[in-house]
């Protein structure tokens, strides 16, 4: 059997009730796409389709369920898979929820659209992988947007006031009468000259 006439059967088989779907638009260029979709008019069919949902004054759901039977037209045609693709993903820009209904396309029409909105919508059911963190920073001792260096001038300015009180102390033990010890024990007189008495 030539491959056109196995192309006009599966269509026929195939041949999609949009008309009855109830969330199908009522507009007139997407009527006159299924109009010569229904006559095999698929290169026709097409164009007007995508006309169609270009009409921004269609619901993005309506636009975007235009957009998946463009695709579904576009791979029926001979070598036209990317620009299906490309039909699909515009529909899963504007409704990422977008299906055909059920028995209405092909199962490798169905799992097109699905691998398309796979590539464009992330799973939300995936567990949200955390980066790890920009060192980049660290390493050329610029200071990274949003940190402060504050804590660290006063974690080591608290260093300094600590040591300064240490040695005042120390200074006013020791001034008294040349000994910190108590009652003068343990202390060491030192002469001028160095020597001890």
């Amino acid at each position: 059997m030539p491959r056109k006439l196995l192309l006009v059967a599966g269509l026929l088989s195939a041949s999609p009730a949009w008309a009855d779907h109830p969330a199908f638009p009522d507009s007139p260029k997407a009527q006159q796409g299924l109009a010569q979709y229904d006559n095999l008019e698929l290169e026709a069919a097409l164009t007007l389709l995508v006309d169609a949902a270009k009409d921004t004054k269609l619901a993005k759901e309506q636009r975007a369920l235009i957009l998946i039977y463009a695709g579904m037209v576009a791979m029926t045609l001979p070598g036209r898979g990317d620009e299906a693709k490309e039909h699909f993903g515009e529909a899963v820009d504007l409704d990422p929820k977008v299906k055909f209904p059920p028995d209405e396309a092909s199962p490798k029409i169905a799992q097109a659209l699905e691998d398309v909105r796979k590539a464009k919508v992330p799973d939300l059911t995936a567990p949200v992988v955390k980066p790890p963190p920009d060192t980049s920073f660290a390493e050329t001792g610029r200071e990274e947007p949003g940190q402060s260096r504050l804590p660290i001038i006063l974690a080591g300015g608290g260093a300094v006031v600590v040591i300064a009180a240490v040695v005042v102390v120390l200074v006013f033990a020791l001034k008294g009468n040349g000994c910190a010890g108590p009652s003068g024990t343990g202390c060491v007189d030192v002469h001028p000259s160095g020597a001890r008495q």
